[in-house]
């Protein structure tokens, strides 16, 4: 999670199954920006999604 305080500071917020850790490294934070633009970029409408999810759905 990528955390805007007061003064536009940013913040990481990173978990893993052992711990939980902040980190406002500036180019941790430029990481974690593209990756999330990159996914944007990749991601369906919201419409395209439900209707991808609704055909693969397998009901038992």
């Amino acid at each position: 999670m990528l955390a805007e305080l007061p003064g536009s500071e940013q913040v990481l917020c990173l978990d893993n199954t052992a711990r939980g850790q902040l980190a406002d490294h500036p180019e941790w934070i430029r990481l974690i920006l593209r990756k999330w633009e990159s996914l944007l970029g990749e991601a369906l409408a919201e419409r395209a999604s439900l209707d991808l999810v609704n055909k693969l759905k397998v009901t038992p």
